[in-house]
């Protein structure tokens, strides 16, 4: 990351209005915890995950992480500094491959074993559709879901890495000084689902030896 953008981002995390966020949500992580009895954090990889992980960790460190691995749209390099970081942060985790199914395998599987509640680092300010799944409190499986930095933005998550010094895969620094470090995204590498998107012409241009390697 550039020298400029971590001296704007720690000069950010000095603010009251990014201290009052923090502040709110750990709050918010309290109240579901007394919610729920058996509450799991859906990790990504991405920085969001990342800072939404470290918050519940600094109220209950013992809940489990969970990591559903995107398979052959992970370049090894990448997932290799994932699970570094999935490492650092947490002791309890729990790793799914590739071939289960959200819905049909892992889902009732956490239902089976007991769990009622899920982390999941999505920010309003992301689209218009998070926005309003968040204002409607609707939750896309049988669990109910969480959303402790609801209403951080890029530059709040930014700058509680910065002030944190955590771990964030290397991709960002690659991307951030070609998008503009408010628009950079964590995805799956060369999904197909994601064309739609144009991610694929950047990770031709970016990523073209994880493309091309046999």
């Amino acid at each position: 990351m550039e020298k400029i953008w971590q001296k704007t981002f720690k000069l950010h995390s000095k603010s009251s209005d990014y201290r009052g966020k923090i502040k709110w949500s750990l709050n918010y992580i309290q109240h579901a915890l007394k919610e729920c009895r058996k509450p799991y954090i859906s990790f990504s990889g991405g920085k969001d995950s990342i800072v939404m992980t470290h918050l519940i960790y600094r109220i209950d460190p013992e809940i489990l992480l969970y990591h559903h691995h995107q398979g052959e749209y992970m370049p090894e390099e990448i997932w290799q500094e994932i699970y570094s970081i999935i490492k650092r942060l947490a002791k309890n985790i729990e790793i799914r491959p590739f071939e289960e199914n959200l819905w049909d395998d892992i889902i009732p599987d956490f239902l089976r074993r007991g769990f009622d509640g899920s982390f999941i680092g999505l920010r309003k300010e992301e689209s218009v559709s998070r926005r309003e799944r968040i204002k409607a409190n609707r939750s896309l499986t049988e669990l109910r879901e969480y959303w402790p930095i609801q209403n951080w933005t890029w530059i709040d998550v930014w700058a509680y890495i910065i002030e944190h010094n955590l771990p964030y895969p290397s991709t960002y620094n690659k991307y951030g000084p070609l998008l503009g470090w408010d628009k950079v995204r964590f995805h799956s590498f060369f999904d197909p689902r994601m064309d739609k998107f144009g991610l694929s012409n950047i990770d031709g241009i970016l990523m073209w030896r994880f493309r091309n390697k046999k």
